[in-house]
């Protein structure tokens, strides 16, 4: 949409990617919705992060993608490793978290369960 988002909005091509209207760039995903068998494409808005690149949203992306969606995931960079291997230090040395792993958790009884196994 003309005059939505920052200056490079319109020629950002990554999935999930965004510039805010002052130059930072935010990534988002959707849950996967799964009814009668198949998956919906408008699950509930994950919020992922604020970057100071496109390449660094589309990265924090990938990783919810490929949490959320496994190998079914579609990504930015499908040939790029280094999230599985968990290297996330250009990532964690910006300050940005690559993804934000509460957000992923579905249900609240899980998230308790998980927090009381640490």
């Amino acid at each position: 949409m003309p005059g939505k988002g920052g200056p490079e909005n319109s020629s950002c091509k990554y999935r999930g990617v965004r510039q805010r209207t002052w130059g930072k760039w935010v990534a988002e995903i959707r849950e996967p919705v799964y009814i009668s068998g198949e998956y919906k494409n408008r699950g509930k808005r994950l919020w992922l992060g604020s970057f100071a690149t496109a390449d660094e949203a589309a990265i924090a992306y990938d990783e919810a993608a490929k949490v959320m969606y496994g190998s079914n995931a579609t990504l930015n960079f499908p040939n790029y490793c280094g999230s599985s291997s968990n290297d996330t230090s250009s990532l964690e040395s910006s300050g940005q978290s690559s993804v934000d792993h509460e957000d992923l958790v579905v249900d609240d009884a899980e998230k308790i369960e998980i927090e009381s196994d640490l």
